[in-house]
């Protein structure tokens, strides 16, 4: 019994040893990560990342670039007249079309706050799913390490056993295998959590775990769908193809300013000219072409279909993890009440082990038993946990 509960003693400081080696705890908290995240992943990301340029005001007001056009005309009659003239225009934006750019301003930076938090929902669930499954690796490999100290002590007993005849040899080469296989399978639970963490590391830069992995169950509105993300980068697209349109109007048209200059030299004259000329548009019927208008109708069914179907995908997704959260809790409820039972015989089975009965072996192999059950109500505890940052990151809610 000593030498089971050294040997078990051992295999905890090892299990402590390793998991300070290949996941430390640090002070560190979950929005720390996906900030460290982010600042990892987009460093070369500048279009997200830096402030938008702003505009040349000085130019804001024309829409094109200015023309130059210069005519020359000559009467071909010997006392004829030439006249010479050069005309500039300058094309100036109407009141409609600054006011859509101006809209259009203020929606790119919907757009990149849009693309900033699909970032931030994308990266949160990839770190989610890495630590959640890193505290699963890790619960599977310590009661591993323990069912591989009471399989160890297992196989001295049936090996005592088997040299006073008192046991086929066929159940100590079973049990043998048994151990073998317990050993492989602790040796893979390490190299997956090995694995983990250096994904972890690839993905946030950091060595260290958060120090608090739960998240709280988020209380949805009746308009949380609405917020979420996706929804808000497909909105503010449609905006921006909306108010671009609207730039595209006929009333939207730009004003022409024309500044003319003429030269008249004729037999018995000559005089110069100057002149300022505005072209004003003056839109009558339909503000946009039947082109136009038909683009128009397809875009707004294109977006109606695809927020309808995103929408219905995240409720379906939203709904699903909820209803799998509930389905976790009320296992946890029946887990929870085998939690009694569990502890007593974990008690008895110290005291048989204690009193060095004769029947070690059926002992032993009860432990190993209660080991699993334990371990099975510990998985589910994360389960829940791990199942209530999948209802956030359905639900559009980042770290």
């Amino acid at each position: 019994m000593k030498k089971l509960l050294a040997t078990m003693g051992q295999a905890a400081a090892l299990l402590v040893l390793s998991m300070s080696v290949n996941a430390e705890q640090g002070s560190i908290q979950l929005h720390e990560v996906l900030d460290a995240t982010l600042e990892h992943q987009l460093e070369n990301v500048s279009a997200l990342m830096e402030e938008a340029a702003p505009a040349d005001q000085r130019l804001s007001w024309m829409d094109g670039v200015p023309s130059v056009s210069v005519l020359y005309l000559h009467d071909q009659t010997t006392d004829g007249t030439r006249e010479g003239e050069i005309n500039f225009s300058v094309p100036i934006k109407s009141a409609i079309k600054k006011q859509a750019e101006q809209n259009l301003m203020s929606n790119s930076a919907v757009i990149k706050a849009s693309a900033q938090r699909q970032l931030a929902l994308y990266y949160s669930g990839l770190i989610r799913d890495l630590i959640w499954d890193l505290q699963t690796q890790m619960a599977l490999r310590g009661a591993e390490k323990r069912k591989n100290a009471v399989l160890v002590n297992l196989v001295e007993q049936y090996s005592k056993l088997t040299e006073l005849n008192a046991m086929p040899k066929y159940a100590l080469y079973l049990l043998q295998k048994e151990l073998s296989g317990s050993n492989i399978l602790a040796l893979q639970y390490e190299r997956q959590t090995q694995q983990l963490m250096s994904q972890y590391y690839a993905l946030t830069g950091l060595r260290v775990l958060p120090t608090v992995n739960e998240e709280d169950l988020p209380e949805l509105k009746n308009n949380a769908l609405a917020q979420h993300p996706d929804i808000q980068a497909l909105d503010a697209a449609w905006a921006a193809y909306d108010l671009a349109l609207n730039g595209q109007r006929k009333s939207a048209q730009p004003w022409s300013i024309q500044l003319t200059a003429r030269r008249i030299e004729a037999f018995d004259f000559s005089e110069n000219q100057i002149g300022v000329g505005v072209d004003v548009p003056i839109s009558m019927g339909n503000e946009l072409s039947a082109t136009q208008r038909s683009e128009y109708m397809h875009q707004r069914m294109q977006y109606e279909i695809e927020r309808n179907k995103l929408l219905v995908q995240i409720l379906a997704s939203t709904t699903a993890s909820q209803t799998e959260y509930d389905f976790l809790l009320e296992k946890q409820t029946m887990l929870d009440e085998s939690i009694v039972i569990l502890n007593a015989l974990e008690k008895s089975i110290n005291e048989l082990l204690s009193s060095n009965t004769q029947d070690q072996a059926i002992v032993l192999r009860n432990l190993i038993d209660l080991i699993d059950a334990k371990n099975e109500i510990e998985l589910n505890r994360i389960a829940i946990k791990r199942q209530i940052a999948n209802i956030r990151q359905t639900s559009g809610l980042s770290l």
